[in-house]
């Protein structure tokens, strides 16, 4: 959702994009569910959930940063806050063909 949705908030689709202003996007709109919204389909788009969609949504009030690969602090910036907005090096050849999962390349944290 935060790929089709955000492009108001100078974000650029699958493109790139800030995860502060993604995450400042979720807190003026909402966020769809990832049942009411869909399967993520790796294609530029239209945001497919809007007021007149019937989508639910969670409406979170404030977000928090936490430092790259302090995984205890991202458990409790995800029970704090809710949703975690994430950036990542999609440079390497692997991650173009990633499906589900855990994503993990050695050369992702470089660049």
């Amino acid at each position: 959702m935060l790929v089709d949705c955000t492009y108001g908030y100078r974000n650029y689709g699958c493109r790139g994009g800030w995860p502060w202003k993604a995450m400042q996007w979720v807190i003026r709109n909402g966020i769809a569910t990832h049942q009411s919204y869909g399967r993520y389909l790796a294609q530029e788009g239209l945001c497919h959930c809007g007021p007149k969609d019937n989508c639910t949504i969670y409406h979170p009030t404030s977000f928090g940063d936490v430092m790259r690969t302090n995984k205890t602090a991202m458990k409790v910036t995800l029970a704090t806050y809710g949703p975690v907005s994430v950036g990542i090096n999609s440079a390497p050849k692997s991650f173009k063909f990633y499906r589900d999962g855990v994503y993990d390349d050695f050369d992702c944290g470089r660049s």
